[in-house]
Order: C-alpha cells, then structure tokens, then sequence
C-alpha cells in the first residue's frame, strides 16, 4: 500500500528522464521506489511511448519503445503523471502515442503534452490528494518533422522557436578577427508563448499549484540557450508554480524568479539503452551513430547507460505544496551507477555534493545559489 505524507500540505517529487527497456522493468527504481512512493505527487518526464505497434521513425538517430506492462512497474513505483511533450514521443509513430495514452490511462497514471489533436496535447492534467490540487503541463521546443499535434492529428504540444546567425557586434565595425564564431539567436514564436500563458492561467483558475515541464535546451552541454529564461519568465508571470525542464541528457542551472523555482534541467534518471536489445538495423545504426557524434561510451558489460559521465550526475527535486504555493524546494543529489540504476547521495560528501556545487555554479549566471544544508542542496537568491 502506498504511504501518503498528509502533515504541513502535500509533497510533491519530480525527476527527468525516464525510458525503462531492460528485462527486469523494475530493477531501476530498487532504490528510489521508497521515496516516490512517499510523496504526494510524483512526476516524470517520459521518454519512451509505450507500445508493441507502430513503425519506427526514419529520420531519427535513435528510437526508443517499451513494454506495457512497464506502466503496472511506473505505477508501482509511486508515479503519478508524467510529461509525454518530447522528442521521443513520436518515435514509433502516431499508432504508438496514441497506445502510450491508452495504457496509461488504465493504469491510473496522467499524461500531459501529447493528445489526438493539438488541443488535446496542450491540456493540463489535474492530480488531487487531500483537497490540494495541482495542475501539470507539458511543451516541446525540439520540433522533430511530424511529432507536433495538429488541429486533427495526434502528437505532442509543440512551441516554435526560430534560430538565426549573426556576426559578433564588433566584427562589423572592422574589428577583424577572422574565424570568430558567430553569435546564437533565438526567437519564441510570440503567438505560442501568449498560449502557453493562456493554458497557465486557466489552469490556475481551476488548481492550487501549476507546474510546467519543458523539454528544451541543448543536449551534452551545460549552458543555456537565450529563449529559456524568457519563455521561462513568461510562464511564471502568467502563474506557473515551478517549472522543470529535461532534454539535455545533463544537468543545468537553477533559477528563482519571482519567489519561484525554475529547474532548466533535471538531467537523465532511468534511461535504458540497451545495445545487446536494439530491435533492428536501423536502430542499431542510429545508436552508434549517436555514441560516435556525442562521445557517448560504448561499454557492452554496462549496457544501460551508454552516456558521458556528466549524464550520470542527477537530482530528485522535491517540495512542499501549502498555502496555495510550492514551498521549501530542494534537491537531492542522485547519480547514476553501474547498471543505470539512480541511487541518492549525501550532499554533503563525495558524488552528493559534487553534484550540488556543479548546480550551485550553474547557477550563479542566474543571480540563484545551491546552498547545501542537511544534505540537500536549497536554491536560493544569490548574495
């Protein structure tokens, strides 16, 4: 039987990335079932569709499909919804999305950021534990050909972003450095912002707390790309409670902005690859050609992980929901061992608290600090 934590408001547990394909669905969560199981709302970014139909993409590098009983083992582990708004989420096509929000409705387990239609995808999903109510939704900026939901066809919710060159401002007035690199533009598609704030403040209006998970950035790279903090921003002002973000396979900075968390990136949690089980030719072609372009390892006796050492690093982030706010935020530090399996550490020594000062100076650029206390880490305004 689940344990609920019902004293001084509900608790809420959120981590990245999430793909479950290994035979023993289960092993992962071994040590971590204790504490999602314990929290009030438990939420995930799913990265994988759940399904045996479907056909796989083509112009994917790497697809990702698992079982549906994987949805009984997410249940049994204490998930409650999960963000379904990614770049996966189409792999297997439209047939296997479609599968995902079946099986996960009949397990009892909420999906946001993907539906039969646009609007659907970008509805907000409503949990409730003893009388708190919280509203989850999910977006994409990683717009894959075809994974966006239209008017009448399935896929996730989509927001366009625009991406333009340009040469660095002191290059045009006969600075004269050759090879300079070229400055990084990002625009938000105005109109899809003023819906994201659209969709937060209604969903506002019918729950307590919001919490908005975004699946952008850059993968295999600590730094932040200039359109997060402002759609970050604008989500916030419209009445988002926390944001979580995932996508980059590693961790990115905090920030508080207006009293609230903004998480860029969560990292990876479970995110099974397993070379020894890849379906089929093209599959296997595409993941070695992802290993050679990121540099991942490719180690056959440790076949669950194949990432870099810095997508081994991990936070649970939790929070306290009371007063109508998301209180008390902190991070507990968790990194990803032999096996991909996730285990928490002591942010006070070793792996733990290399974790939390990595954040802590992530951060900084955005005017937040990681403070370490009781062994967790506690973001904050920095000064």
């Amino acid at each position: 039987m689940r344990a609920r934590s019902r004293r001084n408001g509900q608790t809420l547990v959120a981590v990245g990335d999430v793909v479950l394909n290994r035979p023993r669905l289960d092993e992962p969560f071994r040590r971590v079932r204790d504490l999602f199981r314990a929290a009030d709302f438990t939420l995930i970014n799913l990265e994988s569709p759940i399904s045996e139909g479907g056909s796989s993409v083509i112009h994917q590098i790497v697809t990702h499909r698992q079982r549906p009983e994987s949805v009984e083992v997410l249940r049994d582990a204490g998930v409650d919804a999960v963000s379904f708004a990614n770049s996966h989420c189409m792999d297997y096509g439209p047939v296997a999305l479609l599968d995902t929000l079946r099986h996960l409705k009949k397990g009892g387990i909420g999906c946001a950021g993907a539906g039969p239609n646009a609007a659907e995808a970008a509805k907000p999903i409503f949990l409730e534990r003893d009388g708190t109510s919280l509203a989850f939704l999910s977006y994409c900026t990683i717009l894959k050909a075809g994974f966006a939901a239209g008017p009448g066809s399935p896929g996730m919710a989509g927001l366009r972003v625009a991406t333009y060159y340009e040469i660095h401002q002191s290059e045009r007035y006969g600075a004269g450095q050759p090879g300079r690199a070229l400055v990084t533009v990002t625009i938000l598609d105005k109109d899809d912002v003023r819906q994201v704030q659209r969709d937060v403040r209604n969903a506002k209006r019918r729950a307590d707390v919001v919490v908005v998970a975004f699946h952008w950035g850059i993968s295999f790279n600590y730094d932040m790309v200039s359109y997060q903090r402002e759609l970050a921003h604008a989500t916030i002002d419209a009445g988002a409670d926390l944001i979580i973000g995932h996508h980059p396979h590693c961790l990115k900075g905090l920030e508080v902005y207006q009293g609230r968390v903004i998480a860029y990136s969560l990292g990876n949690f479970i995110y099974d690859m397993p070379n020894v089980t890849a379906e089929d030719r093209h599959h296997r072609a595409g993941l070695l050609k992802h290993v050679l372009t990121h540099g991942l390892r490719w180690d056959p006796s440790d076949p669950y992980h194949p990432f870099p050492d810095m997508s081994r690093d991990s936070v649970i982030l939790q929070g306290r929901i009371a007063g109508g706010r998301i209180r008390d935020v902190s991070l507990l530090p968790a990194y990803i061992g032999r096996g991909g399996i996730p285990a928490v550490h002591d942010g006070a020594r070793g792996a733990g608290r290399r974790i939390l000062s990595l954040l802590d100076r992530l951060s900084h650029p955005m005017a937040t600090q990681v403070v370490i206390r009781d062994g967790r880490g506690i973001p904050g305004p920095l000064g």
